[in-house]
């Protein structure tokens, strides 16, 4: 019971979280961006249990720390999954929001030059980065994703993601391009879509086996 008490939010709080994507803020100045709408329904897979989903996508002139803080302060969430899905609470109840974040690797400051070419400038893109925020003590954000999950009272389950990446820089053109792309999803599926076909399916297997063993020496029907 304690456990259940840290992972999920109260009722209260379960209704402020919203299940479609109307009703999640903008980040200020973000302008919609259909080409990388299109480009995230293309990558995705959907499975034949999910009966509905959304997607929007936005960029827009703002470091990514400053976006990820705008819907962490939204959302509440906490980093690091919880550790249970919302397939495995009551209906109307809530898992989340929690967030994880993704680094550049320090890699990306090695200088390289191979036969007299400069391969990466890690001399410039550290000077860059020298005027970023650091998320950590010496870490740089890249990207994170906000989640959160919840079990509807006819038992579908809806699943609420804002991915938020870092559009880069190019060390070549020396730009920094600080700016972020936002991709709010939500996805909603039916658990028991197939309830009714395995049922069948068990009660078949059923009649197989009780033939298969009446077959034996000594078998019967019982």
């Amino acid at each position: 019971m304690l456990l259940l008490l840290c992972v999920f939010t109260s009722p209260a709080l379960a209704a402020q979280l919203p299940n479609r994507l109307d009703d999640i803020p903008v980040f200020p100045g973000a302008v919609r961006d259909p080409e990388l709408e299109q480009l995230h329904r293309e990558s995705t897979y959907y499975d034949e249990t999910v009966v509905f989903s959304d997607v929007r996508a936005y960029t827009v002139n703002a470091i990514v720390d400053d976006v990820l803080r705008f819907y962490l302060d939204f959302t509440k969430a906490t980093e690091g999954w919880p550790g249970i899905d919302a397939a495995d609470v009551e209906p109307g109840e809530t898992v989340g929001p929690w967030y994880s974040a993704s680094f550049y690797p320090h890699r990306i400051f090695e200088h390289i030059v191979e036969y007299g070419r400069v391969m990466n400038d890690g001399n410039w893109i550290r000077q860059a980065f020298s005027q970023r925020p650091q998320w950590k003590p010496d870490e740089w954000l890249a990207g994170a994703a906000v989640y959160w999950e919840m079990k509807e009272e006819d038992e579908t389950i809806v699943e609420v993601t804002i991915w938020i990446s870092d559009l880069g820089y190019d060390w070549q053109q020396r730009i920094d391009y600080r700016s972020t792309s936002i991709v709010m999803d939500v996805v909603v599926t039916d658990p028991l879509m197939f309830a009714d076909d395995w049922e069948e399916l068990d009660e078949e297997l059923g009649d197989l086996l009780k033939a298969w063993f009446k077959d034996w020496p000594g078998g019967s029907d019982e």
